[in-house]
């Protein structure tokens, strides 16, 4: 918000928050003689809501069980409070201060498409976005030694998740590189 300017330069403000706000002005001339007046002064500051956690936070994808990344938003002006909907359940919301942050781990899958909305002003605002969980992958045991020959280097895929053995009888002879997640490997 910004202060006004009154004749004579006289200047009120800056204001912190939208309201009422009232001034007494006394004038007294060269003879002595004096007149007060209230000028009574309303404010109404726009209301304002910015992501502020790091671009793309409020685009996830993520797997079933992990945390989000924590998403902020600042709501400012007459803004006092606001609105989420459309989160999956799980995610937990906090507004102080004018901070939103949503945080947790998601108890379902799928694309969710999430809002949030000022509350409080002439005209709320929304921003938008959107959380992706995704199924754990599943996990194929490997239940007998896998047997192969080759004289070439050629590039085997297999699914190691569940294998507490050794692999190989000769690991020396072999490059073997495995990911924690599928999202590691791409």
């Amino acid at each position: 918000c910004t202060g006004n300017i009154l004749q004579n330069s006289t200047t009120i403000g800056p204001f912190i928050s939208g309201g009422t706000y009232t001034y007494t002005f006394t004038v007294e001339d060269e003879f002595g003689c004096s007149f007060e007046k209230d000028v009574v002064i309303n404010v109404d500051c726009p209301c304002s809501l910015d992501l502020t956690s790091a671009p793309e936070t409020d685009e996830q994808t993520i797997c079933l069980g992990q945390p989000i990344i924590d998403i902020t938003y600042e709501a400012g002006g007459n803004a006092t409070d606001v609105t989420v909907t459309g989160l999956p359940t799980g995610l937990t919301t906090q507004f102080i201060g004018g901070i939103l942050t949503i945080s947790g781990v998601a108890t379902e899958t799928g694309t969710f498409n999430y809002s949030v909305t000022t509350v409080g002003c002439d005209f709320n605002i929304t921003l938008e976005g959107s959380i992706t969980i995704n199924p754990q992958p599943e996990i194929i045991e490997i239940t007998q030694p896998i047997e192969f020959c080759t004289s070439s280097t050629t590039t085997y895929e297999f699914d190691l998740t569940s294998v507490e053995e050794n692999l190989v009888t000769n690991p020396e002879d072999y490059n073997i590189t495995y990911y924690t997640s599928q999202a590691n490997a791409e």
